[in-house]
């Protein structure tokens, strides 16, 4: 059974939210709150699977709820929090918050947000990813996770093994960069491509197939240029290399 609790100051949408969520034989509707302050106490005293928040709400906004609750040692490492909020625009900087899974624009699509829910679930029965062991594979790749770009690169694949609807679209995974570092997406995607390119200068196919034996790599263009791996495909290699050796 999953524990939710709707923070959200518009009682229309807490009375359609809860009658659809309260249908699923497998969610329980845990706590409501319709103000910020309330949220915060409510988490605190109901601990939900899942908390459904609201951007904008009086006396604490959804962001203050979930940096306060990211503050507290036993919260720190969930990231159960779903932001639902009709702000879409303003929402993608606040991904960057650890206790934030997705954010669901309104109006929502119920059967997403329920899909949404278990993933979460899911999610948060994970092993913490270790992230000195995803280094060491770096540098037998010749990838400098020093670099920007290895930087860049070491947290997409965080970001997409937390979420793995953000290998569909690297653009948002370029956009939740750029917020983090202050730089623009450009330099996000070009400083990523930049340290693939140079694995591909150092890297040999035989060497690549001892990480990646699931794959057929003969093919690998190493210096096509149009043709070199995408950041997308090199993510999808270690998120499954990640799975398959429980880093």
């Amino acid at each position: 059974m999953v524990r939710v609790m709707i923070a959200d100051d518009n009682a229309d949408w807490i009375t359609s939210c809860s009658t659809i969520l309260t249908k699923e034989k497998d969610i329980a509707l845990c706590g409501i709150a319709m103000d910020g302050e309330e949220a915060y106490n409510s988490y605190l005293i109901n601990k939900p699977d899942v908390l459904l928040l609201d951007l904008e709400m009086p006396k604490m906004s959804g962001a203050d709820v979930a940096n306060n609750l990211s503050a507290l040692p036993e919260e720190n490492e969930k990231r159960n929090i779903l932001i639902v909020s009709g702000k879409a625009q303003e929402q993608i900087k606040f991904r960057e918050l650890k206790k934030i899974y997705n954010l669901i624009p309104k109006p929502v699509n119920f059967d997403f947000l329920i899909q949404e829910i278990y993933d979460v679930a899911k999610f948060n029965s994970k092993p913490v990813l270790n992230i000195n062991d995803i280094k060491m594979v770096f540098s037998k790749l010749h990838l400098n996770h020093f670099s920007k770009g290895g930087l860049y690169l070491l947290d997409a694949i965080t970001l997409c093994y937390d979420n793995e609807n953000l290998l569909d679209n690297f653009k948002c995974l370029c956009v939740i960069l750029s917020h983090k570092y202050n730089v623009s997406e450009k330099n996000i995607q070009w400083s990523i491509e930049s340290s693939l390119k140079t694995m591909s200068k150092y890297v040999k196919r035989e060497h690549l197939n001892t990480f990646f034996p699931y794959h057929d790599l003969t093919n690998f263009p190493y210096h096509d240029l149009t043709n070199r791996i995408s950041p997308k495909q090199f993510i999808e290699l270690m998120l499954e290399y990640i799975n398959r050796n429980n880093l």
